[in-house]
């Protein structure tokens, strides 16, 4: 009688295990639906912005072309020491064009055709920002030293292990311009190996947790686009 009732116990605790497990798959499977239609909603905001700054910047083109082959008066000519004089320095290459989406300041879109991915990146991290969206760690794509961080999220940066040498990569800034790479390295990382990425001459980083959480999957991008 002992025994029956310790086996009805065993199956009873098993049941309830499976209950639990099934529980949290639910869940997960949830909040990765959940995410993958935010990231989804952001990423098509962004590109009707990128073809906008796309139209704004060719009306400027043609604009300004117009208004070089136009007659210049005599009167607004300037002396010789001033058109001698050195032109006014541009800003940064490191500057960045932003667009806010629900409060967010994002830097472009990341593109990883081989996994069939296609993400927005947020300006700058931290982890309520990184529960979002993958970040940019620092650097920029105009400056060939661009890091980005992502959470091991399905439609994040789970998948990125599975990128292979020579697999193509794609970044667009707010601009609308278009920066392509090659993955030219991979490698794990203890989470302490902040050497190997500040110290990194690639020209683009990404890097998400591994499963267990102690490591990183890094991936080395090398630039193709001329600059």
């Amino acid at each position: 009688m002992h025994n029956r009732k310790a086996g009805f116990a065993f199956v009873g605790m098993g049941a309830v295990l499976l209950i639990a497990a099934l529980f949290l798959f639910l869940y997960n499977e949830g909040n990765n639906a959940r995410k993958e239609e935010e990231n989804r909603d952001i990423y098509e905001e962004l590109s009707r912005i990128i073809e906008q700054k796309k139209e704004e910047r060719a009306a400027e083109i043609e604009t300004e072309i117009q208004e070089e082959t136009e007659f210049v008066p005599l009167e607004i000519l300037t002396t010789e020491e001033e058109r001698s004089a050195e032109p006014e320095e541009t800003p940064t290459t490191s500057m960045m064009t932003l667009a806010t989406v629900d409060g967010y300041d994002y830097i472009g879109i990341l593109e990883l055709p081989a996994l069939e991915l296609a993400v927005p990146i947020l300006s700058d991290w931290d982890e309520k920002k990184l529960d979002i969206a993958p970040c940019r760690h620092f650097g920029s794509a105009k400056t060939d030293d661009l890091v980005i961080a992502g959470h091991n999220y399905r439609r994040h940066f789970l998948n990125l292990s599975k990128l292979d040498i020579g697999d193509e990569v794609r970044f667009i800034d707010m601009d609308g311009t278009l920066i392509d790479y090659t993955v030219a390295e991979k490698q794990t990382l203890k989470a302490t190996d902040v050497d190997v990425v500040l110290e990194s001459e690639y020209d683009l980083i990404l890097y998400t947790c591994t499963y267990s959480g102690t490591e990183r999957t890094a991936v080395f991008c090398k630039r193709t686009t001329q600059k």
